[in-house]
């Protein structure tokens, strides 16, 4: 539900809404509000909607919240409730890549 529902629409009034401030604060709220599970499944689209903010949303503060709360996650869980199959570096580096070519 969460990954074919809610998530698509919350990224699409996020990008869709073109106010910066607004940008920033929801993306630290989808951050903060959804489980670390959800994110791991959802990588992929939430870093793939920080192509699309405005350019002077601050992506460095976003990724890095969201890699704290990925590697406490993954500190403080069996690592094999991890989802080896996600590289997750190689997705921030892939995005990061995106943006900075943008």
């Amino acid at each position: 539900m969460y990954l074919s529902n809610v998530l698509p629409k919350i990224l699409e009034t996020i990008v869709g809404c073109k106010d910066t401030m607004s940008q920033q604060y929801l993306m630290e709220c989808i951050i903060q509000a959804f489980p670390d599970e959800f994110h791991l499944k959802t990588l992929d689209s939430l870093l793939e909607a920080t192509t699309k903010l405005n350019p002077e949303v601050e992506i460095k503060t976003i990724f890095i919240s969201l890699m704290d709360r990925l590697s406490k996650y993954a500190t403080s869980n069996d690592i094999a409730k991890v989802n080896k199959n996600i590289n997750i570096f190689e997705l921030f580096k892939k995005y990061t890549d995106k943006i900075i070519e943008e």
